[in-house]
């Protein structure tokens, strides 16, 4: 429940961002929710099993492993969110199209 609030959230930032940038909001929103759920994933089932398989991470319940699972998706998530952002952030705008002909050159 928490994880879709936090796309909804990301999702809305990333669209406002790139209206004030005049970029496609559409697209994105869609690199927004993408850049929080792909890692999530990637963290879910490959690296979180690796790192608690090879003792990095200590488990000793289930309920450790699903606690901690959810704090490390969680804040990887958010920190790529945080970099995808930032990349936005510093995206030049779209320029308005100024044809030539339309200034008043007498």
């Amino acid at each position: 429940m928490l994880e879709i609030l936090i796309i909804i959230a990301v999702v809305k930032a990333f669209k406002k961002k790139a209206q004030e940038k005049n970029l496609n909001q559409t697209i994105w929103g869609i690199f927004g929710a993408l850049s929080y759920y792909l890692p999530i994933l990637l963290m879910t089932f490959l690296i979180f099993p690796f790192l608690v398989g090879n003792r990095i991470i200590p488990v000793s319940t289930e309920t450790e492993y699903m606690i901690y699972s959810f704090i490390v998706n969680i804040a990887t998530g958010v920190a790529c969110c945080f970099g995808l952002y930032q990349v936005l952030k510093n995206t030049k705008s779209e320029s308005a199209n100024v044809d030539i002909l339309d200034n008043d050159l007498k």
